[in-house]
């Protein structure tokens, strides 16, 4: 809920420079009304009247009158046929987190600055301090695999050396 707040009170400026007339300001009021939708007792407000009063359509998702797990094991079945036969998409496996380019980036370029990343990655200059001096996170999907990053601790690194020397003995 803090980030939801965060979040949006982020989107005031950018709201309010969309307004052309003073009196149809965008205000922090406005944020406030908005975060108070964000209830349990209103999951279920009917799209129409959301749509109603805020002035704002709201499309319904086009699922050809599927249900959400129907319509998803379809696409993902469509997905994994379209591999099979070789047809390319766009980003099979989804674009790679900004965590992931920021950490990939570092990798490559070792002693590159903030400013580098964002000229050569074109991520928000924000992203890129979120992720700076962040750890990778240890598990990841590459190819439709889960990797595991595993860092092995000092005594076990001991161990292991301590044995390899006992072997040549």
């Amino acid at each position: 809920e803090a980030e939801l707040r965060r979040d949006a009170f982020a989107l005031l400026k950018p709201y309010d420079d969309m307004s052309e007339e003073d009196i149809n300001r965008f205000t922090k009021d406005d944020i406030v009304c908005a975060l108070e939708m964000f209830n349990e007792d209103y999951v279920t407000f009917p799209r129409d009247d959301i749509a109603k009063l805020s002035g704002m359509t709201m499309p319904v998702n086009k699922r050809n009158w599927l249900k959400q797990n129907q319509h998803l094991y379809l696409a993902r079945r469509r997905k994994e046929d379209m591999k099979a036969v070789g047809i390319s998409m766009k980003s099979a496996e989804g674009r790679p987190t900004a965590e992931k380019i920021v950490h990939v980036w570092r990798q490559q370029h070792p002693d590159g600055r903030k400013a580098d990343c964002h000229r050569d990655t074109g991520l928000d200059p924000k992203t890129i301090r979120k992720w700076w001096d962040s750890e990778p996170s240890a598990v990841w999907q590459e190819d439709g695999h889960m990797v595991a990053r595993v860092r092995p601790s000092q005594a076990l690194s001991d161990l292991l050396v301590d044995a390899l020397k006992k072997s040549e003995d």
